[in-house]
C-alpha cells in the first residue's frame, strides 16, 4: 500500500481482456477489469482525487481516462456515462467547462516536455466551484514528459486537492514519474489485449478487410490504438519496418557500429521521445519471440510472418539457447530504460548481447 493509502489496481493474470464490459459499441475495448472498478468506484461515490493509467503506447491508457473523464461529469440518471447528456457530448468535443486538458499535444509546438508553466496553468483557477457540475477534472496527457519542476508543483495539488476535483494522469509507465507523485494516485496498469480481440475490434469499428485486420492485429502486439492509426496511417507501418531493420542491421554490426547505435538512442531518449525507443524495443522483443515459435514449430503464432524468411536464415545461424537470452536482455532492457537506468548503458549492454548473424 501506498504511503497515501491507495493500492495499485491489479489487472487478473489474463489481463481481464476477454470480454467487452458493455457491448459492442462501449468506447472502451477490453481491459474489464479497470472498467469494472472505476463503474463501481462511481456508482459507491468512492472516486479518489488522482488516478494514474500506464501502459504502452497505443494500448488503451487515453481512451479509457477520457472515458473516465465523461463518466465523472456526465449529468445523467443511472449508468454512466449516457454519451448523449449535453456534458457527454462537449467531454468528447473537448469543450466542457469543468474539463482541462494537458499534454504534449495540447500545449502544440515541438516541445517534448511539459514544463512547470503547463502545471501553473492547471493549479490557476483550480480552488474556484465547477462551472456546471458538482466536480472538475483535470487530464494530464504525457504526465512522464514532466520537468522535475513540473512534478514538484504538481505534488502540491496532489497533496492537498479540492474535494471536488479529480486529476487523470496517463504515462508510460509508474517508473517514469517520481514515488512521490504515483504513491498519490491510484494506478491502473493496462496489459496489451489479445490478437482476436484486437481483429474483430479493427474489423467491426474501423472497417478494416480481414487480411488488413489479421496483419495489423498481429504486428501491434496488442496495441489497438496502434492498430487503428496504422490502418490510416502509413508512417506508422513505415517505423515499424525502420525499427525491424534497424535490428537487422545490428546483427550484422560491429561494435562500433552498435555503439554509435546506442548513442543515437540515448538522445532520443534524452530529449523525450521514450515511446519510439521503447517502441523499437517491442518490436525487436516480438522478432526475437517469433524465432522461439519457429523453432517449437508454431509457426502459426508468429507476429511478423512477412519477416519470416528473415526469421528462417536467422534459425540457422542462431542457437535457440543464445536467442531466449537475448529475448531475456532485452525484456531486462526494457524495465531497467523504465527504471531511470542511463540509457546509452542499457543498450551498448543489450547490443554487446545481441548474436551476429554474419
Amino acid at each position: 500500500m501506498s504511503v497515501s493509502g491507495y493500492q495499485q489496481a491489479n489487472p487478473p493474470a489474463s489481463g481481464g481482456n476477454t470480454e467487452q464490459p458493455a457491448g459492442p459499441d462501449h468506447p472502451v475495448v477490453g481491459h474489464c477489469w479497470a472498467v469494472d472498478l472505476l463503474t463501481r468506484q462511481l456508482a459507491a461515490g468512492a472516486v479518489a482525487h488522482a488516478y494514474l493509467f500506464t501502459g504502452a503506447p497505443g494500448v488503451g491508457r487515453g481512451t479509457l481516462a477520457r472515458w473516465f473523464a465523461q463518466a465523472l461529469l456526465c449529468r445523467a440518471e443511472g449508468k454512466t456515462p449516457c454519451g448523449h447528456c449535453a456534458a457527454c457530448r462537449k467531454v468528447l468535443a473537448g469543450t466542457h467547462p469543468d474539463l482541462r486538458l494537458f499534454g504534449l499535444a495540447a500545449q502544440g509546438g515541438s516541445r517534448r516536455t511539459l514544463g512547470i508553466d503547463a502545471i501553473r496553468e492547471l493549479r490557476s483557477g483550480m480552488a474556484e466551484r465547477p462551472f456546471s457540475g458538482a466536480r472538475k477534472v483535470y487530464l494530464i496527457e504525457d504526465a512522464e514528459a514532466m520537468t522535475v519542476e513540473a512534478a514538484n508543483a504538481l505534488l502540491k495539488t496532489l497533496e492537498e486537492p479540492p474535494s471536488f476535483v479529480t486529476l487523470l494522469l496517463v504515462a508510460l509507465s509508474d517508473h517514469l514519474l517520481p514515488p512521490t507523485i504515483v504513491s498519490r494516485c491510484q494506478v491502473l496498469p493496462l496489459r496489451p489485449l489479445g490478437r482476436p480481440e484486437v481483429r474483430r475490434a479493427l474489423i467491426t469499428r474501423w472497417g478494416a478487410s480481414e487480411e488488413q485486420a489479421d496483419s495489423l492485429a498481429a504486428w501491434s502486439l496488442g496495441r489497438l490504438g496502434w492498430a487503428a492509426r496504422a490502418l490510416q496511417d502509413g508512417r506508422l507501418l513505415q517505423r515499424r519496418q525502420e525499427d525491424l531493420s534497424a535490428l537487422a542491421r545490428m546483427m550484422e554490426a560491429g561494435l562500433l557500429e552498435r555503439f554509435a547505435f546506442a548513442e543515437a538512442q540515448e538522445r532520443r531518449w534524452k530529449r523525450g521521445d521514450h515511446a519510439s525507443v521503447l517502441g523499437l524495443l517491442e518490436q525487436w522483443l516480438g522478432w526475437w519471440r517469433d524465432l522461439l515459435l519457429l523453432w517449437e514449430d508454431s509457426s502459426d503464432l508468429i507476429t511478423n510472418r512477412d519477416c519470416l524468411p528473415d526469421l528462417q536464415a536467422a534459425a540457422q545461424k542462431v542457437s535457440p539457447e543464445k536467442a531466449f537470452v537475448f529475448l531475456q536482455a532485452l525484456r531486462s532492457t526494457q524495465q531497467r530504460l523504465l527504471e531511470q537506468v542511463n540509457a546509452r548503458l542499457a543498450f551498448e549492454e543489450l547490443l554487446l548481447q545481441m548474436p551476429v548473424t554474419v
